[in-house]
């Protein structure tokens, strides 16, 4: 379609035209209302076209400006931009720590009228109740972001959640079990009439130093008897929906978490007894949803080789259930028979208790490194500075033996 043009041969722009009086007009609908302009003069209409048109975007800024408090923006921006270039998973502790930390002290206030000092107070408050740091910083991500975009949608100018003071990161030593400690909790464990059920499952996680996340969503299929080994392809996630918690399987965290294992005898000889269970008769296992990035269903995963006594899929919740019921049955029964008590530990402490068994026996810190799937040998070797301290020590001991006089 040609351009329009006035009398005297030049281009009109769209909305604009030339009336047989020889004024000009410009006329456009904006927002459901019909805005229309005239002038003698096509440069001074084309002043009163802009003059127009920022007015009402400026009309139309100021009335979202209006319409939002922290709340309602916090709630706009989880529904349209936080698993935007994020997993969904973390888009969902974004929302946990916005919500459960953070709304009952901002969440009233007008989105233009939030400053730093009211969400510093917030994060205060955070910080008063004794949280972990990656709590206080989750929440302090969250804010941060929704008030990013507030600033390109033009609603705010500044971030009021920049350079929030938070306390530095304690790296509180991650304790390994000792060799003493792993046999008593396997020997209450096997013991336990109501939780032996979960001997294999144990055993693997303690011979494989896999996150419990990786263990809840393995399947028969990522087995490999005839190389001896397990593939690391998914993780189990929940998400809090509506104050519930709905359970899918997706990618691991990093890159390097998909990854294959060695499986060693120990490993194997629970597996087969794992299968043992799985192929009893009646038993009929529940699938999950398998979800990609975006929090997008993408299938559903069967064959899940760890499960609960009732059957369930495993949740990461119970494998911390088990572990403190097993530890404060046999710790009652200790303290009758004056014996030695079993210190509480977490799944993950699993994991540092293999990294420790493996610099004992001798392996490769990079291997080791890949068996964990961690995201460089920093991190692995973060643990290893620590055993080559005591190491050290012994060393130092042993050199103490050496007395010519």
């Amino acid at each position: 379609m040609a351009n329009r043009k006035d009398s005297k041969g030049r281009v009109l722009k769209p909305n604009e035209s030339q009336r047989p009086d020889g004024r000009y007009q410009f006329s456009k609908m904006i927002n459901g209302k019909r805005y229309t302009i005239y002038d003698m003069d096509i440069v001074e209409l084309r002043k009163k076209e802009l003059e127009l048109l920022n007015s009402i975007e400026d009309g139309s800024v100021k009335a979202r400006q209006k319409k939002y408090t922290v709340d309602s923006y916090a709630e706009y921006w989880f529904s349209k931009y936080a698993k935007r270039g994020r997993k969904i998973s973390t888009a969902s502790r974004y929302e946990y720590a916005y919500k459960h930390y953070l709304s009952s002290k901002i969440g009233y206030i007008k989105l233009v009228d939030l400053n730093n000092a009211q969400v510093q107070d917030a994060v205060n408050d955070i910080i008063d109740k004794g949280l972990s740091y990656t709590t206080i910083n989750m929440a302090v991500i969250s804010i941060y972001e929704i008030m990013e975009t507030a600033i390109d949608e033009e609603l705010i100018l500044r971030n009021p959640a920049r350079n929030i003071v938070v306390p530095e990161r304690e790296y509180k030593e991650k304790e390994a079990l000792s060799k003493e400690d792993i046999d008593l909790f396997f020997t209450a464990l096997n013991n336990d009439p109501h939780h032996s059920f979960y001997a294999p499952m144990y055993t693997v996680l303690f011979n494989t130093g896999m996150r419990i996340s990786e263990l809840c969503a393995l399947t028969w299929e990522d087995i490999d008897y005839k190389n001896h080994t397990i593939s690391i392809t998914k993780n189990q996630y929940y998400i809090n929906e509506d104050g519930k918690k709905n359970f899918y399987i997706s990618t691991p965290k990093t890159k390097t978490s998909i990854r294959v294992i060695p499986m060693n005898e120990a490993v194997e000889k629970a597996l087969k007894s794992q299968k043992k269970l799985y192929n009893k008769a009646g038993i009929i296992l529940p699938s999950l949803p398998q979800i990609d990035a975006s929090g997008r269903e993408i299938g559903r995963i069967h064959g899940f080789i760890f499960f609960s006594t009732e059957y369930k899929f495993m949740r990461q919740t119970t494998a911390y259930t088990v572990i403190d019921d097993v530890i404060k049955k046999y710790n009652a029964q200790a303290e009758k028979n004056h014996t030695k008590k079993l210190k509480h530990f977490s799944p993950h402490q699993a994991r540092h208790t293999f990294t420790s068994l493996a610099y004992e026996a001798g392996i490769d810190v990079k291997y080791t490194s890949e068996i964990l799937g961690h995201a460089s040998t920093k991190i692995t070797m973060d643990r290893y500075t620590h055993l080559s301290e005591e190491n050290k020590k012994t060393q130092v001991e042993k050199i103490n033996r050496i007395n010519i006089s």
